[in-house]
């Protein structure tokens, strides 16, 4: 894909549109990046000041228990922001991202992502509604984790993939075995 196809997606995904000054201040600030399947992209704690956009691949973001078994937190997909709100406001990583096949990525600082917040009303716009639909999918998947059967989890999980995908026909977005892992199920239940 490239820097400039990836810059053109960030634009697409957040902004709408953006004037050719605008775009010439995305293309110096954001750093592009090939990472090879099961690179580590941060770690849980690590402390950092740099966000991320997805232009190509799949990651998984996960949290890793005392006895050393991850649990899956959700798995970003092309077009999607991670590793930015945590930093503005604590300086630290709260989960592990690794890539789950070859990726391209956008990287920039935190005082970069604020200041494209305060120029850019609709890129804050569009980052307030991507937010509102993680903290959904969040609270719904605890929800689901805390009183619902695995069969409605499933239910409830492939619900949310139509939803987004806007099509109740859709691939799944990464191995079943993952999918087992984030509604925390065994793969051999799923």
């Amino acid at each position: 894909m490239g820097k400039k196809e990836s810059i053109l997606l960030f634009v697409r995904s957040y902004f709408g549109s953006v004037d050719k000054i605008a775009l010439c201040h995305l293309e110096k600030v954001c750093r592009f990046k090939i990472i090879k399947k099961k690179g580590i992209i941060f770690n849980e704690g690590q402390t950092g000041n740099t966000a991320y956009f997805l232009a190509s691949g799949m990651v998984k973001l996960f949290k890793t228990d005392v006895e050393g078994r991850e649990v899956a937190i959700n798995f970003i997909r092309p077009g999607q922001i991670f590793g930015a709100l945590v930093l503005l406001f604590e300086g630290r990583y709260s989960v592990s991202a690794v890539a789950l096949e070859k990726i391209e990525i956008l990287s920039f600082t935190t005082r970069e992502f604020d200041e494209m917040l305060q120029k850019y009303p609709g890129f804050a716009l569009r980052m307030f509604k991507y937010l509102a639909s993680r903290h959904k999918f969040y609270i719904n998947s605890i929800k689901d984790l805390a009183i619902s059967t695995p069969r409605i989890r499933l239910l409830n999980y492939l619900d949310y993939l139509a939803e987004t995908s806007g099509s109740r026909n859709f691939l799944l977005p990464v191995p079943k075995k993952h999918i087992a892992l984030l509604l925390g199920i065994t793969p051999e239940t799923l």
